[in-house]
């Protein structure tokens, strides 16, 4: 099981701890994994050139053009950030814009595992605006949700506290690593935008 982690967040915190929760685990059971920090590399906007309308590839020469093909040979992608302003990260959401090229022609991702994490300050119907962008995001890409969770902190590096969390995190890192048929088929199909299937914490 080939596992990528993507770090949406600017600071080493809340959603940076629940991601590696999960690919540490999966990588002690076996999995082969990833870790892509966002905010380490040099990622270009969007331009909306429209030139991937005409080949299906991205031609920013940037650091993206490396997490491509990371994203493509993946089984499992685990996204998660901070809410921001009752949104995803800048970060996140520039990365989102990125992998339009991937969508082009063929639905590159379809069919890949996906987890959303999201960490708020605000109370976490706030927090629900940053999941419902990854529902969306993992949604266009015809990935296979597998959860979205939702985690409440005011302070970085709060959920360690939550022992609860941890426990459930590197438990989930563990079942992805041997492919639990279980898990891998409870896909949240029927996703609902008010969140009723998401995990809170």
């Amino acid at each position: 099981m080939k596992i990528v982690g993507i770090f949406g967040s600017m600071r080493l915190g809340n959603s940076d701890w629940m991601i590696s929760q999960i690919i540490d685990s999966a990588e002690k059971a076996g999995a082969q994994v990833e870790k892509i920090f966002l905010r380490e590399l040099k990622i270009g906007y969007c331009v909306g050139c429209d030139k991937c309308v005409k080949n299906g590839e991205c031609t920013i020469d940037d650091d993206m053009q490396r997490i491509y093909p990371k994203l493509l040979n993946a089984d499992v992608i685990v996204l998660g950030c901070p809410n921001y302003f009752k949104n995803v990260s800048a970060l996140t959401k520039n990365f989102m814009d990125r992998t339009n090229a991937l969508v082009r022609f063929e639905r590159k991702l379809k069919g890949k595992y996906a987890i959303g994490l999201c960490v708020g300050g605000e109370e976490l119907e706030d927090t629900q605006h940053c999941a419902d962008a990854l529902v969306r995001f993992f949604k266009g890409h015809r990935m296979n949700i597998l959860t979205i969770i939702k985690a409440k902190a005011d302070k970085p590096r709060e959920v360690r506290s939550n022992s609860d969390l941890g426990k459930m995190l590197v438990k989930m890192g563990k079942r992805l690593a041997k492919g639990d048929p279980e898990m891998m088929n409870s896909i949240l199909w029927d996703y609902s935008m008010h969140g009723s299937h998401s995990l809170y914490f």
